[in-house]
Order: structure tokens, then sequence, then C-alpha cells
């Protein structure tokens, strides 16, 4: 899947080494054509968003927030976003979006510190597990202890990259089949995490 260390160009972030090690590599013209021409475009091929067996919502970072109301299609959508990225934040939110911590006087999304994306809170995480007929939305981009669960478990983080983060542990999901079919919540995901 698609997350923010795979974004276009446009992104003015790049966190990640890839870009700077073919240009010392390859040398500047060969290092900049071979990252603009041959690894973006496989970039541009990876998932945005995958549904698993109309329970779990998979996703790099979180929630788009803009305009829910008007959503008609969320796959239309997502099937899109790459080629409109420059025009609507749809994959900007979808790589860089993270869960708002519940508190009082809830609202449904909030600007983030990152610079990029938005928080999304309850409500957005709602409206989406109800258009895309799934149960649990399962994403990354956050670093944790394995794991975490928001927003009643409707939400759960799995972190897996440990490199730039020593500090916390990673964890990964194992589940099958038939477990998978008795999900409801990120509560009972957390269960299958190790």
């Amino acid at each position: 899947m698609r997350g923010n260390h795979e974004a276009p160009i446009e992104f003015p972030f790049s966190s990640h080494d890839l870009p700077y090690s073919l240009l010392q590599q390859y040398g500047e013209h060969a290092g900049r054509m071979i990252y603009q021409k041959k690894i973006l475009k496989f970039f541009s091929l990876l998932t945005l968003a995958t549904v698993v067996k109309n329970r779990l919502l998979l996703i790099h970072g979180g929630l788009p927030t803009r305009d829910i109301h008007l959503i008609t299609d969320f796959r239309k959508l997502i099937a899109t976003a790459q080629d409109r990225h420059i025009h609507n934040s749809v994959m900007e939110e979808i790589l860089w979006n993270d869960p708002l911590l519940c508190t009082s006087g809830q609202k449904e999304w909030a600007y983030s510190k990152r610079g990029f994306g938005r928080l999304f809170g309850p409500e957005i995480s709602r409206k989406w597990l109800i258009m895309s007929e799934t149960r649990v939305v399962v994403r990354g981009h956050q670093p944790c202890q394995g794991f975490k669960v928001d927003h009643d478990g409707l939400v759960m983080t799995l972190f897996s990259c440990k490199e730039p983060y020593p500090q916390f542990r990673a964890g990964y999901l194992v589940i099958s089949a038939h477990q998978l079919s008795s999900i409801r919540t990120g509560t009972d995901l957390s269960r299958h995490v190790s």
C-alpha cells in the first residue's frame, strides 16, 4: 500500500532518503530520472486503500475529512485521488491524517501539527465505516507500542516501522478468515496482534 513515504513529488516532504541515495549513487541527472520516471511511477501503482472481506478498511494514514457529506462513491473517490492530488486533498489526507484523540467537545476534524493532513474524529470514522461497509479502520503512520485502538474501537493503529523509532515496539496482525468474520471492533482485532 502507498504511504506518506511514497508520496508524489509535489508533496514537499520526503521522509526517506531514497531520492538522495539515488543522486549519490547515479549522479544528479540519472538519479533524478530514476526517481521521477521509475520510482514515482511505481509508487503510483500502489493502492491507497484496501477493503478486506467487508470487515477491515486498510489505509496508511487516515480518513479524508473534507466534504465527507458529498461523497457518493468512496471507491471512485480513492481511485481518482492519485490523479487529482494537486486539485483536492484526498490523497494527502489518506497518506497523512491521524485519529483525533477523543475529548469533550468532540470535533469532526482538526488541523494536524505535522503540517500535512488533518486529525479525524470519531464521527468521520463512523461515516467512512458506513460508506465502505466495513467495521474497523486499520492504519499505520504513528509510532505506538505495537498497536493502539482509538475512537471506541473503530480505528486500530498498527505500528511496524521500528527503524526510525527504536523506543517503540513493532506489531503485526495475524488473523484467519474465520477469526476475521467475527471482528466487530478494533478492540476485538487487538487480540490478534503479535
